[in-house]
């Protein structure tokens, strides 16, 4: 076992999953302060925070690529099977033979969630700056990813844009 683990006993696996655990608490803590500046919104009426809203939506959207981005490498590394003579083992523990149950489980969570997620986030952010989605709805659309693009995508064809035309692309300069 390596000599930095706080806990014995804890093989590759169990370490990998801690190191991930911490983020749900955060992108909640993010969600938290974003309501509370809100609320503070609509009791203080002199209060000017629209700047924050656009700060706050920047800072949970960096939170949650952080957090996908910490997720997609986790489960990619249950995924890294390496062979020892006749038979495939996980890289980051060789006691652990490939291709299990909760290995199939994982494909399915980066087919379903963490791929659909990265187009979220490259059309998301052209239908909020065009107004043809809320701020909640990105948000929602950035946890449940599936629903978001097949409806989406349903209005593009309807419409009969192509997705990505459906809000303009933001240029710079």
């Amino acid at each position: 076992y390596p000599s930095n683990m706080c806990i014995q006993g804890l093989n590759s696996v169990d370490i990998s999953l801690a190191k991930i655990s911490t983020l749900p608490g955060m992108v909640f803590n993010t969600l938290i302060f974003f309501l509370v500046i809100t609320v503070a919104k609509q009791k203080i009426k002199s209060l000017d925070v629209e700047a924050w809203h656009g700060r706050m939506a920047l800072g949970i959207l960096l939170v949650i690529m952080y957090a996908n981005q910490k997720i997609s490498t986790t489960l990619l590394s249950f995924l890294n099977c390496v062979p020892i003579y006749d038979k495939k083992y996980l890289f980051i523990n060789t006691d652990i033979e490939c291709w299990q149950f909760w290995q199939i489980l994982v494909v399915i969570i980066l087919v379903l969630v963490t791929i659909p997620q990265s187009f979220i986030f490259l059309f998301g952010p052209s239908l909020l700056f065009a107004k043809r989605i809320s701020n909640w709805q990105f948000i929602l659309a950035l946890f449940f990813p599936v629903p978001f693009l097949l409806h989406w995508s349903v209005l593009a064809i309807i419409e009969k844009k192509k997705l990505w035309q459906i809000g303009p692309i933001i240029k710079w300069g």
